[in-house]
């Protein structure tokens, strides 16, 4: 029982603080066309479930006002902001058309608020090497000595210079240029020498290069600032209630018991002696019993309005695999304080249509509501026609 109490309270809290969640930005009461309107503003953000707005129920003025109908309006915003973005890339060499080769000539700009497309500045291109190392290399030069009188190596220079290196002589390679008669044979009078000179030598060579670039551009901000929803509610006149006159019987005044007189004894039969009230062993008696029933009602009452509270009174169909029919899927439960159907809570979720039906009782209660259904992508809306006698069945779209 207190479990009971408990989900009760609970309940009618949520429902208190989802009424209370939203105050209206204005208030209007007007009759148009014999209907007596209530009209509310709301600003929401665009993030936020509307739902709350549509439910509820209040009096005011001798009226009692249900929903009829929200009106969605968005405010959208739009701004714009130039912006630049550094962009830095690697190249073997220095030379600009590999540099502009390797930059895009636009990119797109998206840091989640403003989004636009960035143009490559030309005049923003800065380059620089990535770093040094130490290059080697061997120089190498080949001299030709004529007219020497003799092939001897002594004649010939052990170094020679080139491009600011020293050079060291490698090796001779000799040749006879002219010959000369002696007696009946010829010998040479004149030897060519091919020396050859090589040397070591380094530089510094860039590693690679890295040319920043800038791009700039206009991009724009835009989308949904605020939701205004319109609601309106249309009331209808409490009847008045005249109080029920009690007929029949008459209460009887209470019997005064009577006082026994005592024989008079003097100046004391003077005083007024005090009644002695009977006693009222059998009221006393019988108040325990009566506690015990009113209890005993209390939780007949608790049990049977937790019963209409918690029963499941709408019942969720969807298409056989064969076509031929429907199947039950799903029992949830519709009232005031819960105005969605989950379809995806359903044990199957219905394929193409959904078929929905709500008992009798239930659907006399929301007739003229909105309730939504809610689906796997959005929601969808269904407004409850008048059901007289019977279950009100509608379908959806899934």
């Amino acid at each position: 029982m207190r479990r009971l109490i408990a989900f009760l309270i609970l309940a009618a809290s949520l429902a208190i603080c989802a009424s209370a969640a939203y105050v209206p930005d204005s208030e209007t009461c007007e009759n148009r066309d014999g209907r007596q309107l209530v009209i509310r503003t709301y600003t929401l953000p665009p993030g936020d479930d509307p739902r709350p707005l549509a439910g509820g129920q209040f009096t005011r003025d001798g009226y009692s006002y249900t929903f009829l109908s929200i009106v969605k309006e968005a405010k959208r915003f739009e701004s714009k902001k130039t912006r630049s973005e550094t962009v830095t890339v690697e190249t073997e060499t220095d030379d600009l058309a590999a540099i502009l080769c390797a930059l895009k000539a636009a990119i797109p700009y998206d840091d989640g608020e403003y989004i636009g497309t960035l143009t490559l500045d030309h005049t923003s291109l800065r380059t620089e090497a990535t770093g040094y190392s130490t290059k080697r290399y061997t120089v190498s030069e080949t001299k030709t000595y004529e007219n020497l009188d003799r092939n001897d190596p002594s004649l010939i220079p052990r170094t020679t210079e080139k491009n600011g290196v020293t050079l060291a002589l490698q090796g001779i390679e000799w040749h006879v240029q002219d010959m000369a008669a002696m007696g009946d044979d010829l010998t040479a009078a004149l030897y060519t020498a091919t020396a050859k000179y090589s040397a070591s030598a380094s530089y510094k060579a860039a590693d690679g290069y890295a040319t920043t670039a800038t791009y700039t551009g206009e991009t724009v901000s835009s989308g949904i600032a605020s939701i205004t929803y319109t609601v309106t509610y249309v009331g209808e006149p409490i009847p008045s209630q005249e109080p029920e006159q009690k007929r029949g019987h008459i209460p009887e005044p209470e019997t005064v018991p009577e006082m026994e007189s005592e024989p008079d004894t003097g100046p004391e039969s003077e005083t007024e002696q005090k009644p002695k009230p009977k006693p009222t062993s059998e009221k006393t008696t019988a108040t325990p019993y009566a506690i015990s029933a009113v209890i005993a009602l209390l939780l007949l009452a608790g049990a049977a309005a937790a019963y209409m509270f918690l029963r499941k009174n709408t019942r969720i169909y969807a298409i056989e695999t064969d076509g031929d029919g429907f199947e039950l899927v799903g029992r949830q439960r519709l009232g005031t304080y819960c105005m969605t159907i989950d379809l995806p809570a359903c044990t199957k979720y219905p394929r193409d249509i959904a078929l929905v039906e709500i008992d009798g009782t239930a659907a006399r209660k929301l007739s003229g509501k909105m309730v939504s259904v809610k689906l796997r992508e959005g929601y969808a809306y269904q407004r409850i026609g008048p059901s007289d006698s019977g279950s009100y069945c509608f379908k959806i779209k899934t």
